[in-house]
């Protein structure tokens, strides 16, 4: 409700021309950069201006949905210090997958013609399964702690039922997802025969 109520109030108080403005100015007071020789780089400050913007914007809602919200019904189980580093975390993930993503896929655009549209896809699809294939090994233990569940009957009944849905699941982990939240008890991830 939030996220759609901020939508709506930027949309009618110019918010996005504002910010690329904004971003024209940074870029070429601080490196120099004008609009039209230098469009990708200004659509990367745009990014971050509108990532830092995003985030300041909707903390205060997110504190207390997480910390009053959701500890009142029981749900919140994460510190404040484990709140504001998986923010730090995200954002910068977001400047190491978000900044290249963008800034190739407007490469891709401008490059590409009138049938610019079939090698956006094509990107977009080729960067799907490469973040579907990483995120499992690289990304998510970077916030979680992963350890394979120990035999026992539970593991043994686990894997009979993946076996009777043909699900072809080749890893089984316990993962420190309390520390968080008591929402979610389990899930499923990954890709091909990677999935676990």
């Amino acid at each position: 409700t939030y996220n759609l109520f901020e939508e709506i109030i930027f949309l009618l108080c110019g918010y996005i021309p504002y910010c690329w403005d904004l971003s024209c100015h940074v870029g070429k007071a601080y490196f120099g950069w004008n609009e039209n020789d230098n469009e990708i780089k200004i659509s990367l400050i745009f990014m971050a201006v509108n990532v830092i913007i995003g985030t300041i914007t909707s903390l205060p809602f997110e504190l207390y949905s997480t910390f009053r919200i959701e500890k009142k019904h029981g749900f919140n189980k994460q510190t404040p210090q484990l709140f504001f580093t998986d923010k730090v975390k995200g954002l910068l993930l977001t400047c190491v997958f978000g900044g290249p993503f963008v800034a190739l896929l407007l490469k891709i655009i401008k490059m590409g013609g009138e049938s610019f549209y079939i090698y956006v896809w094509a990107f977009t699809f080729v960067f799907s399964v490469f973040m579907m294939t990483i995120v499992p090994v690289v990304i998510m233990p970077l916030f979680n702690k992963y350890e394979p569940l120990p035999e026992g009957s539970l593991k043994e009944q686990i894997y009979e039922l993946a076996g009777r849905l043909e699900f072809p699941l080749t890893k089984l982990f316990v993962m420190d997802g309390s520390k968080r939240s008591s929402h979610s008890n389990a899930f499923m991830f990954g890709f091909f025969k990677n999935k676990r």
